[in-house]
């Protein structure tokens, strides 16, 4: 992994920690790797270490269960009267919230340490970044949140509370159309935390041959030719089209097929 600059998205990094979360999903954890799990919520780590670097992936929606967890929108207050997050996201994330500190503590201090997740689990990656800030004996070692295909969170509070602790740190990266990263709503009250790294549709937006396709924290109107073209795609092909672009192999080629991502991707791996 790459030291981590402040406010920089790094998509070796990026690539790296795709992998582990794609990972978090295998049968099968990596040889040298861990796995803590609840078997009340279905929730699903895994736990990798390096020379340098420790990595924590949560597994996302998986499930039908982890879908039930996804539906439960109530909004929660926690650590604070005011910062509220979703009600299942942070049940999911308190089944395993003991043993992921234990980990992590026992990455010892000079590990780096790196939280992911796909869909689901960039939830809980990023619930984990604020608990561990306040648990870890070096929280400085927290060096990113990258996340996939993330849900919203919770609310305005709680993205000023995050924000204020990790935002130079922690990356949303969004594929085009991705449904999921749309949701939950709940009439505005949930609200999006992090940099925002949006790819957009390849048919709606085109780069200079060697620069990377993203844009970091666009906004609304950079996004809205890439939008328009997803709901032109689900009136033609229906709703179940836009979850193309929420698949973590979706996610994978996406990133491996970009200028810096088709270099990068050769070497990306994830030591365990």
């Amino acid at each position: 992994m790459n030291p981590p600059i402040e406010s920089a998205f790094d998509i070796q990094n990026a690539l790296q920690l795709l992998d582990a979360s794609a990972q978090a999903y295998g049968p099968i954890p990596p040889r040298g790797s861990s796995v803590l799990s609840s078997r009340a919520t279905d929730t699903r780590v895994l736990v990798l270490s390096g020379a340098d670097d420790g990595i924590v992936a949560f597994r996302g929606t998986a499930n039908l269960r982890n879908w039930l967890t996804d539906l439960e929108c109530d909004l929660k207050p926690w650590q604070s009267p005011h910062a509220c997050v979703h009600a299942g996201f942070l049940a999911a994330w308190r089944s395993v919230r003991d043993d992921v500190i234990d980990a992590v503590e026992d990455f010892g201090p000079n590990r780096r340490i790196w939280l992911t997740g796909h869909s689901l689990g960039g939830a809980l990656a990023m619930l984990a970044a604020l608990d561990l800030k306040r648990e870890v004996s070096n929280a400085s070692r927290i060096a990113g949140c990258y996340t996939f295909g993330q849900p919203r969170v919770g609310n305005a509070d709680f993205r000023a509370w995050f924000n204020a602790v990790h935002r130079a740190r922690a990356f949303r990266i969004v594929h085009s159309d991705d449904i999921v990263a749309r949701v939950p709503w709940l009439l505005g009250a949930y609200r999006h935390a992090g940099h925002e790294v949006f790819f957009p549709s390849f048919k709606t937006l085109n780069f200079e041959p060697g620069t990377l396709n993203y844009l970091l924290d666009p906004p609304w109107w950079r996004k809205l030719p890439s939008d328009i073209a997803g709901l032109v795609r689900a009136w033609s092909h229906g709703a179940d089209s836009l979850l193309c672009d929420h698949y973590v192999r979706s996610y994978i080629n996406l990133l491996a097929r970009s200028p810096a991502g088709r270099a990068a991707h050769s070497t990306s791996n994830v030591q365990g």
